[in-house]
């Protein structure tokens, strides 16, 4: 196999491995963000605490899903431009507008209103925080449309990229710029990113306690603090 043909097999499965790692978090978040928004309902109409509950438990883990989807997502959306240059040269003014769309549902007006489910609960009317929840539901659901809108579009005409004009092999970056993004980001960057969380988690683990309204953190040497 030629160097050249290397560097594009090692980009399609390095760009195959981003987006299949990245979707699974879209996916599992537009559904749990209706369950969501559906307990909240409940816990308001019946005023039953159970609700309360599983919604508190299940809203952590639409955090941890809702972060990982979003820090994914950045790097699926670079590496349109590092692996995919040729592409995005040409498909720009169509692949470009659901991008931005889809954008703006998931960071301004879900992530916005992600917020107030987060901090909010104490400082705002219950109908208010229900109206959040839905908000949060409708951006992804508005999200999930246009990725797959744009992923239709992608892969309506495969072998071609651009019918009958750009094949997938000629709308990849040129061979040079592939590997420096594969051996750069693989091999430098990734390791990096993975010391870097590791430290953070070893340093605060322990030393952050949430209570009702604010978050402590725990020095050793001194009394608790905001």
């Amino acid at each position: 196999m030629s160097s050249d043909l290397l560097a594009l097999l090692l980009s399609r499965i390095q760009f195959a491995f981003t987006v299949s790692f990245h979707i699974i978090f879209p996916a599992f978040t537009v559904g749990l963000a209706a369950w969501l928004a559906f307990l909240e309902a409940l816990s308001l109409v019946t005023g039953r605490p159970v609700y309360r509950r599983l919604f508190d438990f299940w809203l952590r883990i639409f955090a941890v899903a809702f972060g990982l989807g979003v820090v994914s997502g950045i790097v699926m959306a670079f590496e349109f431009g590092t692996n995919w240059s040729e592409l995005s040269r040409r498909t720009g003014p169509i692949q470009g507008p659901l991008l931005v769309y889809e954008t703006f549902t998931a960071f301004a007006l879900e992530a916005s209103f992600f917020g107030v489910l987060l901090f909010a609960r104490t400082r705002v009317p219950r109908w208010f925080y229900l109206f959040a929840c839905v908000m949060v539901a409708l951006g992804t659901t508005l999200s999930a449309f246009f990725l797959a809108a744009f992923a239709t579009l992608a892969a309506s005409f495969l072998p071609y990229i651009v019918p009958f004009s750009l094949t997938i092999s000629q709308a990849a970056a040129p061979p040079s710029s592939l590997a420096f993004i594969f051996w750069g980001a693989g091999i430098v960057v990734l390791p990096l990113t993975l010391i870097c969380t590791i430290t953070v988690y070893t340093i605060f683990k322990g030393k952050v306690s949430p209570s009702a309204d604010q978050t402590r953190v725990t020095s050793p040497d001194r009394s608790t603090h905001t």
